[in-house]
């Protein structure tokens, strides 16, 4: 079966190198990628040469009668719950809720949690289940899948168009040496020309599957404010930071500002947040570098992992960041501060509050 397909998530820019600006800091880089990915002009639409074509209505098993189902030994949802993933003794079960009746499906699997491994333009993906049928990537640079055969890559299905999907694996395939490997996995909902409809998690992150038991106190706060009782809270490795945020409720965007060399001379310039310069940036997910020095200006540079679960009724988040993608050294300090922004992207609120910023030592 010939198989093809341009990247169709947020890391196809790293591979075409795109550079985003925008004239004010209220334009942000998602704008011109989405303009991008929804007008393809004389680009070949991403596809996958099938024998059916698309999905159709199907049931391959009932989730009233599934044992399994019900006896989950954890569930990870994203924020929005959309998307669910559901872990038992014998299965993953991937449901994800949408109201699209889009032709096309797609979970994309990174097995082992690893932007180095795997097919790079989605993201370090070592399968892909496409409407019902499970790939695995032949190489990390070019589009090339197989189809998998054998009782590990049976794909049991429900699908309810304009509904909901839910896919069924063997647990199998997520073992490594008999051990079950913490993954990744994003949802979409795809239309004839194979651009996405509906993503969960939103802005092409991925949903982070483990049974880690993460908690709001994990972490040192650093900032709160009464405003939808927002918290963030950072904690520190040799390699890595884990930034916290959590609240009741979140706006539409949000944006977390890095100064990682703590001069407010480089990097993007918030009148409003003097003393601040901005090396980078993580929008929704994903992380931009600062190209500009004192105006708005950013280059893509990756997605982030983004655990998420709720917590004495509150949404949590720990995004994780390493050290040297940010050019961060072992034991050197930080500044951030925290902005949220409603639907046409004008700034709701600052965290910290007044015009300050928050420092990690």
């Amino acid at each position: 079966m010939d198989i093809m397909k341009k990247s169709i998530i947020l890391s196809l820019v790293s591979v075409v190198l795109l550079s985003i600006t925008g004239c004010g800091k209220d334009r942000v880089p998602p704008d011109s990628f989405f303009e991008y990915m929804n007008n393809p002009m004389d680009k070949e639409p991403a596809k996958h040469v099938r024998d059916d074509g698309q999905r159709e209505n199907r049931s391959d098993f009932s989730v009233d009668e599934d044992v399994e189902y019900e006896t989950t030994d954890f569930d990870i949802s994203d924020s929005s719950e959309k998307f669910t993933v559901k872990v038992t003794s014998k299965y993953v079960y991937f449901v994800f809720k949408h109201k699209s009746t889009a032709p096309n499906m797609q979970f994309i699997i990174d097995a082992d949690n690893s932007f180095s491994t795997g097919y790079k333009s989605e993201g370090g993906a070592e399968y892909i289940v496409e409407n019902n049928k499970l790939y695995r990537s032949l190489d990390a640079n070019v589009w090339n899948w197989r189809e998998m055969s054998g009782e590990n890559a049976k794909v049991s299905a429900i699908t309810r168009l304009g509904e909901e999907d839910i896919v069924r694996l063997n647990k199998e395939l997520f073992k490594k040496n008999g051990e079950f490997q913490p993954f990744s996995v994003s949802a979409q909902a795809l239309d004839k020309r194979w651009i996405p409809v509906v993503v969960s998690p939103q802005n092409y992150t991925k949903l982070v599957v483990d049974n880690t038991k993460y908690s709001i106190n994990d972490a040192p706060i650093l900032a709160s404010q009464e405003y939808k009782e927002q918290t963030i809270a950072v904690r520190q490795s040799d390699t890595a930071i884990e930034l916290y945020v959590w609240a009741v409720a979140y706006d539409p965007y949000m944006q977390i500002y890095l100064d990682t060399d703590s001069n407010a001379t480089t990097g993007y310039k918030n009148p409003d947040i003097p003393g601040f310069g901005a090396d980078y940036m993580i929008e929704d997910g994903i992380l931009y570098r600062s190209n500009k020095q004192n105006i708005w200006g950013w280059v893509y540079v990756q997605p982030l992992y983004v655990r998420s679960w709720r917590e004495e009724g509150k949404v949590a988040m720990r995004i994780s960041v390493d050290r040297a993608g940010i050019n961060l050294p072992e034991g050197n300090g930080f500044n951030l501060y925290m902005e949220s922004n409603n639907e046409d992207w004008s700034q709701t609120h600052f965290l910290p509050q007044g015009g300050s910023f928050a420092s990690v030592k």
